[in-house]
């Protein structure tokens, strides 16, 4: 007999990793008590974050702590409330409202009411529309959960996948990649299937595939890529901002990389990039009338949410006697206090000053594997900068790390170091936050050792894989 192909060894070493993704996520972390189960472990007044479970083992048992651990529903149910607005025209007005800490919101509707036109919706046109498949199995939230949970796993998957085709020449294990996967699913929880986040990864890809694509390719297949990677920027911008990244990215690699005809390639890709994004908003516009902007000032008024940067700087201020309290607003919890309006500046430049210095001081390779680099730094500055730190953007970078790591671009030292900030992330949401929502030093320690080595991680990525510009008379830059 013949021995197995090497192809096949490696897709063959990858059933237990996958096993165990699907085992833990569509099992373990379908295990949490409901919202209205989590009330029977609530504590009155005040309590040490331990009470709920002991109250929990008391009540259930040993089984009982695990599900409080799990607890709760989590984006998933708003996702489908969304959906059965679009889908069905109906929607628990109050579940949104609460869920926005807007009770404006509550007032009567038409009787076939409009996302954006009648309710308002935070996310973006196409990640509403990103909501929408889980729905086409159930409108029942236990089996739309499900349902929404194998979803983002399966794009997971893909996202994976497009990261190793960008590494082709470094043949990446497929067991690696997925042992890696695994460490990261494991440390981020439960946010790793409650939050449409991995279908931001796919929109920012496809823009870096689309560059890689164009960088293989001859003429006049370059120039088609170039528009197919400036479309791809502007539907992934409908998503979430940051694949605008990638697009920015795509466009600054392009112009250092010396090819006669970059100047057009970066043109085609600004051009219909900009056409598409007119285009869709205008025909969103169209439908949804002034109401849609609504969208866009939700965020620009929100504040600085507790897990960021800032906020664990200020809250450090709090044992001299600086004022700060918890502020429960715009679907999050932030940080109140004299320094807030100094911080949404600040924030604005520090994110602009960071992209600047990626883009414009730092040389990265002009192939897949540079603008994979490239755009991991770029989302990292992003979440360390801006005012606003969820812990389901962590999700931005899992799949690119991931197969870095297993490429060895990125080392096991580093991709631990990675990991182990996101599991203080998933101490820190939603278990710890009783702890920093009270100002515990515990909490806010736990916090900052996070975004620290976050900060340490993505100067080591930074300075180990690109160079300094070194601006000369004969540089083409």
């Amino acid at each position: 007999m013949s021995s197995p192909q090497p192809s096949a060894l490696r897709l063959r070493a990858l059933w237990l990793p996958a096993l165990l993704h699907i085992v833990l996520c569509l099992g373990i972390y379908q295990y949490g008590f409901s919202d209205q189960e989590m009330q029977s472990v609530r504590i009155e007044g005040r309590s040490r974050l331990v009470d709920p479970y002991v109250k929990a083992y008391r009540l259930y048992g040993p089984t009982g702590v695990i599900r409080t651990y799990l607890r709760g529903e989590q984006d998933e149910r708003l996702y489908l409330e969304y959906a059965r607005l679009l889908l069905l025209g109906k929607v628990d007005l109050a579940f949104v409202a609460k869920r926005q800490n807007d009770p404006s919101m509550l007032k009567p509707l038409p009787p076939r009411p409009w996302p954006y036109k009648d309710v308002r919706v935070e996310y973006p046109p196409l990640a509403y529309a990103a909501t929408l498949p889980p729905a086409l199995v159930s409108f029942d939230y236990r089996p739309y959960r499900y349902a929404f949970a194998g979803y983002m796993l399966l794009l997971h998957a893909l996202n994976l996948w497009l990261c190793a085709q960008l590494l082709r020449a470094g043949a990446p294990s497929p067991a690696k990649i997925a042992w890696g996967s695994l460490a990261f699913c494991a440390a981020l929880g439960t946010v790793f299937v409650t939050r449409m986040d991995h279908v931001v990864v796919t929109s920012t890809l496809l823009v870096v595939w689309a560059f890689a694509r164009a960088q293989r390719s001859e003429r006049p297949a370059r120039t088609r890529w170039a528009a197919a990677c400036g479309a791809l920027t502007a539907l992934g911008v409908m998503v979430k901002l940051v694949p605008g990244l990638a697009g920015a990215a795509a466009v600054v690699l392009w112009l250092r990389s010396g090819a006669m005809d970059r100047f057009r390639l970066s043109a085609v890709c600004v051009l219909v990039g900009t056409l598409v994004f007119v285009a869709v908003n205008l025909a969103v516009y169209q439908f949804a009338g002034p109401n849609y902007a609504a969208t866009l000032r939700y965020h620009a008024l929100r504040g600085v949410q507790i897990e960021s940067t800032y906020a664990g700087i200020i809250m450090l201020l709090k044992p001299l006697g600086f004022a700060m309290r918890v502020d429960e607003s715009f679907g999050s919890t932030n940080l109140a206090s004299a320094a807030t309006g100094l911080v949404k500046h600040l924030s604005t430049w520090l994110l602009l000053a960071g992209s600047a210095y990626l883009l414009a001081l730092r040389r990265f390779t002009s192939d897949g594997r540079g603008a994979l680099l490239l755009i991991s730094a770029l989302l990292l500055t992003f979440m360390l900068t801006n005012r606003v730190f969820s812990p389901q953007y962590l999700i931005w970078v899992a799949a690119p790390l991931c197969v870095l790591y297993a490429e060895n671009t990125v080392t096991k030292r580093g991709y631990f170091l990675f990991v182990a900030c996101v599991f203080i992330s998933q101490l820190i949401f939603p278990r710890g936050y009783p702890l920093l929502k009270a100002f515990h030093p515990l909490g806010i320690f736990l916090l900052d050792v996070r975004n620290l080595s976050l900060i340490g991680f993505a100067i080591w990525l930074v300075r180990r894989h690109s160079q300094p510009v070194r601006f000369s008379k004969n540089s083409p830059a």
